[in-house]
């Protein structure tokens, strides 16, 4: 059972963007962490001598780290759906203290056959003076509507809808709206 609110397609659009992801500095504790629990034992990461004598200034942090924070931003904000397709490209390399923040854009979201819809999703995280460490994208599936979660669950078909269909019905609700009364310069809105 979700506990948070379910996105859904007919939410999305493009152009839309995910809210910022802010992450506490990396530490060392955190590049620990994740060289014992992946089994990477670079000594990049975790030999500050063995880093220097390479020429790095320091010990480095995996890049993966920064990719789960990728993974972090996009799961928290489509809620449930389903990923397809998780991809990242490391630009820069991440240091301990670090502050990374991940952020992300909806580029396309698609009708596909059967009742399928997708939204694509670029991500990226920079560090704290603004430099670009690592880009990728992300797809997911999506119910199309809480009529359609409501269907599949109960084991009946998908709800399909097409581009023009929602077009349309987007059309009809926007001629339902009361226009809004102008109002003259200089004159403050009433409360």
């Amino acid at each position: 059972m979700l506990t948070a609110r379910q996105l859904y397609f007919e939410a999305v659009k493009v152009g839309d963007e995910l809210p910022p992801l802010v992450k506490p500095p990396v530490d060392r504790l955190q590049i620990a962490r994740y060289v014992g629990a992946a089994q990477d034992w670079n000594p990049l990461y975790i030999d500050e001598p063995h880093a220097k004598n390479a020429g790095f200034p320091s010990a480095l942090a995996p890049g993966l780290i920064a990719m789960g924070f990728l993974a972090e931003l996009v799961v928290d904000w489509v809620r449930g759906a389903r990923l397809r397709r998780f991809s990242a490209r490391f630009v820069k390399i991440v240091w301990p203290g670090d502050v990374l923040t991940a952020r992300g854009r909806v580029v396309d979201r698609r009708f596909e056959e059967g009742g399928r819809y997708a939204a694509e999703i670029e991500v990226w995280a920079e560090n704290q003076r603004g430099e670009l460490v690592v880009r990728g994208s992300a797809t997911f599936q999506l119910y199309y509507s809480a009529e359609d979660e409501a269907r599949q669950r109960s084991g009946q078909g998908p709800l399909v809808v097409t581009r023009e269909e929602e077009e349309a019905r987007l059309a009809k609700l926007s001629r339902a709206q009361p226009p809004r009364p102008a109002v003259p310069a200089g004159r403050p809105l009433a409360p």
